[in-house]
């Protein structure tokens, strides 16, 4: 029986009954697991006689062998297992025919395929695919994938799910999007053999969509932003007020401003000399205020500044050196224009109808002409 086992072959010996005695894999003690098998069982029905019988036996795990039996004296019996190689099936027509229309498909296809290895090795590529990346498939063949594929952390759970969007470099060194689907190979115990990856291209798509995210943010500014002077426009401020309202911070305040003579101002010197005028006026606001203040236009001759983090005294300190600052003369169409202001502000803690106190605040000073001079409430 060592000489057997020597040789690679699985063994058992029964004795006169049909029991096993002993095995090559641990099969003493009773015969239950040959009974498993039909035609075994048959062929040891007694009295014991010599026989060939070839199957799958689940014994053997599930392994080929052709299995003899012979008479080894008159009290042994012993069953020979001879591996047996699985018959390789011969192609049909209709498959071969198959396989040369895939075979096609994937040659002419103008998307990027290739097979890799479980380590990430190019194994096989098309056309397409080198043709993408600026080689040849001659010259993909042995490389690694990474080589050519930036590693994307962010796209794991994309990657595992078969999809997912990927940067390519190309051999001259150029970025290009593409769209992965990923297919995992297995062998037939399900251990990884590789996986095949199907590469759409994305490039063009992927910078128009980054335009497009560009231009909508840019008119989402725009749409914020009076287009004279580029300072906040009615529902920038409105937007930013209510925030600040909504919040449980109270400390806050607005100034109301309004540039006076405006009307005069277009009516003498033309629309092009106020609006000048409204330029040089909106850089002194501007100027008078803090970075973090919102300045804001809305409309015409009238402007507005949200201040926040202030206390009522604060504000009032701020809205009087404002008054005063508001007084200048400026050079308008080759004429010397003097530009002053009404103010009026409110504070948060003092009111609950901020524009409409602040607003009142400023028509009180412009009816009583006292430009350049704050009315204190």
């Amino acid at each position: 029986m060592s000489i057997l086992s020597q040789l690679g072959l699985e063994w058992v010996e029964l004795d006169s009954a049909g029991s096993v005695v002993r095995s090559s894999f641990g099969m003493e003690g009773g015969s239950e697991q040959l009974r498993t098998s039909t035609e075994l069982n048959k062929a040891l029905e007694l009295p014991l006689r010599p026989f060939v019988i070839e199957e799958n036996f689940s014994f053997l795990h599930g392994q080929r062998a052709r299995c003899r039996g012979r008479q080894a004296d008159p009290d042994r019996f012993v069953l020979v297992f001879e591996p047996v190689a699985e018959p390789t099936p011969t192609p049909t027509r209709p498959l071969l025919n198959r396989i040369r229309e895939l075979e096609f498909i994937i040659h002419h296809l103008r998307q990027g395929i290739w097979r890799l290895g479980p380590d990430g090795t190019i194994l096989e590529v098309n056309p397409f695919m080198a043709e993408w990346l600026e080689t040849s498939p001659g010259r993909l063949l042995g490389q690694k994938a990474q080589e050519y594929r930036r590693e994307d952390l962010t796209n794991l759970d994309a990657a595992r799910a078969g999809r997912y969007e990927a940067e390519f470099i190309t051999a001259s060194g150029q970025v290009r999007r593409a769209i992965v689907t990923h297919a995992s190979v297995l062998g037939p115990r399900q251990e990884l053999l590789g996986s095949v990856e199907l590469v759409t291209d994305m490039t063009a798509e992927h910078a128009l969509r980054r335009q497009l995210v560009q231009e909508v943010n840019r008119m989402q500014s725009l749409a914020h932003l009076d287009p004279l002077t580029q300072v906040g426009n009615r529902r920038a401020f409105d937007l930013a007020l209510s925030k600040a309202e909504s919040g449980s911070d109270r400390n806050f305040g607005v100034i109301l401003v309004d540039l006076d003579d405006l009307k005069q101002i277009n009516d003498s010197l033309g629309h092009e000399a106020g609006d000048q005028a409204i330029l040089a006026f909106t850089q002194l606001l501007k100027d008078s205020v803090r970075p973090d203040d919102l300045v804001a236009r809305l409309g015409g001759d009238e402007f507005c500044i949200l201040v926040q983090g202030v206390r009522p005294e604060e504000l009032d300190a701020m809205g009087e050196r404002m008054q005063a600052k508001l007084r200048v003369r400026v050079a308008v169409e080759g004429s010397d224009v003097e530009l002053s202001a009404s103010v009026g502000w409110a504070h948060r803690s003092q009111t609950e109808r901020l524009l409409n106190s602040a607003d009142a605040k400023m028509y009180r000073t412009k009816r009583r002409g006292q430009k350049g001079h704050p009315e204190l409430l």
